[in-house]
Order: structure tokens, then C-alpha cells, then sequence
């Protein structure tokens, strides 16, 4: 089981992952890559995994942050329990591309969550009119740029405009204030990945990411989700998924790199 699960965990990141039409995918064992001429946006290139020779990852590094930098495009690099190196998140970090976090990759079924909520909290599922609200929250509640909310506008705004692509988005209110966000991609299966949840940094320890995780579960459920899979914070989002039953999956760690990570809110 836990081998199955660990390959959900780490595939789950390229399924979920934006194409257009000219992105290029590479999808070997040891090199998986989205890399789209068209567009310089940070969700359409992405290395997901890299397994080098120790002599050659220097040069391979360099090799795509300048192909990135000469399109003038953002980069997202993961770095799995696969890659090679085992120092690769240094050398990444040396080269000059930020670290954004840490994700432990856990799970857990569905089919007994509990979606009761504070009093003072509602939870509503994004429609059209939450995606100024949702965006803004997004680049106030983690550390993106204010140039990042383009971006994340128009993914909230598609995504809504055409659910068969299977996410969902949720915008938290505490006492009629929107406090935090979350998303949910759910795949044909019976699999969901719960996915960018975020509070405002003064609303935490309030209940609030809890109950958008037991909102995502219960949404899951309804719609005949069975498992739902997360890369949860080590030191933030782990201990939440633990009390609500998240199995952490031994050996499902990824460390994140992001070109957007080093600027400014």
C-alpha cells in the first residue's frame, strides 16, 4: 500500500500540473519536465523531478535557469525523495533559485469527515464573484508578489468557468471577513488532491485552516472521492492533517523551489 500511495503522492503533482497546447512534457524515470514557450507563467514551467549524475547537475542547473531566464519565464522545481543528488535543494539554492517550502506527501479517506464549522466561520465555495477576493487573500496569506495575482485570478476564473477541469475553490469568512482560501483538484477517479490552502496570518490558530480542510473532505465525499491526497507543511498544515487522520507516507517528501519565492509582497 504504501508503495502505491507514494506514486500517487509524487505523480499527483504532474497530473495536477497546467498545459497549453505547445507545452512541452518531458516524463522519463529520471527527468520530468513542463516547459511552454508561450508563456512565462510559473504554473506552465516546472521540473518535477531530476535524477543527475553528481558531475553533471551543476551544469544541468545552469542550463535551465538560463534557458528560463532567457525567456524571461519563472520556474518551479520540486525536489522528491527521488532525485539525485541528495543535496540537490542546495545546489538549487546556490544557483539562485528560492525555496518556496516543504510538503510531507499523507492521505487519508474521505468518507469520514466531518464538515462542522465555528460559529464565528463560514466556508463558501468560489464563483465568479469570490475570484477578486480569492486572489487578493492568496498573495496576502503566502509569500507571492503582488505580480503573482494576475496569474492566480485567471486560474481561480478558468477553473470556475470550466469544472470539467475538477477544481474547486473555497473562500473562508470569519465574522464576515474573508480570512483564508483553499482548492481541491479532483481527478476522474476516485482520488482528490487537496491543494494551496491559506489563511491571514492574523486569523490563525482560530479553527480556520481546520475547517477548510474538513470542508475540502466533506466536499470529497459527496462527490464519490475516496481518498484525498495532500503535501501538507511540516510545521504548519502536518499536525492539522494528523489530528484529522492524514497517514503521513514514509519517504513522500518534496522540498520546493520557486523563482517567485525571493520577491516582495
Amino acid at each position: 500500500m504504501r508503495g502505491v500511495i507514494l506514486d500517487v503522492l509524487y505523480r499527483v503533482l504532474f497530473d495536477a500540473a497546467e498545459r497549453k497546447p505547445d507545452t512541452e512534457v518531458i516524463d522519463r524515470p529520471d527527468w520530468i519536465q513542463l516547459r511552454t514557450p508561450s508563456s512565462p507563467l510559473v504554473q506552465h514551467n516546472k521540473v518535477l523531478r531530476a535524477v543527475i549524475a553528481e558531475r553533471d547537475a551543476e551544469r544541468v542547473v545552469a542550463e535551465v535557469l538560463a534557458d528560463h531566464a532567457e525567456r524571461g519565464a519563472a520556474l518551479v522545481w520540486h525536489v522528491d525523495g527521488v532525485s539525485q543528488p541528495r543535496d540537490f535543494s542546495a545546489r538549487l539554492l546556490a544557483a539562485g533559485l528560492p525555496r518556496l517550502g516543504e510538503g510531507l506527501g499523507m492521505y487519508r479517506d474521505t468518507g469520514i469527515a466531518d464538515d462542522g464549522l465555528p460559529a464565528s466561520v463560514r466556508i463558501e465555495e468560489a464563483g465568479l464573484s469570490h475570484v477578486e477576493v480569492f486572489t487578493n487573500l492568496v498573495c496576502r496569506a503566502w509569500p507571492r508578489p503582488r505580480s503573482f495575482a494576475a496569474e492566480v485570478g485567471a486560474w481561480v476564473r478558468k477553473s470556475i468557468e470550466q469544472p470539467e477541469l475538477g477544481s474547486v475553490h473555497f473562500v473562508a469568512y470569519c465574522d464576515d471577513e474573508p480570512v483564508g482560501t483553499a482548492s481541491l483538484l479532483m481527478f476522474p477517479n476516485e482520488l482528490a488532491y487537496m491543494r494551496g490552502a491559506a489563511v491571514l496570518p492574523a486569523y490563525r490558530g482560530r479553527g480556520i485552516y481546520t475547517a477548510l480542510m474538513r470542508r475540502r473532505l466533506a466536499h470529497c465525499a459527496a462527490n464519490g472521492r475516496d481518498t484525498a491526497v495532500i503535501w501538507a507543511n511540516p510545521d504548519t498544515s502536518a499536525p492539522v492533517a494528523r489530528q484529522l487522520g492524514f497517514i503521513e507516507v514514509a519517504g513522500a517528501h518534496v522540498t520546493f523551489h520557486d523563482s517567485y519565492a525571493g520577491e516582495d509582497a
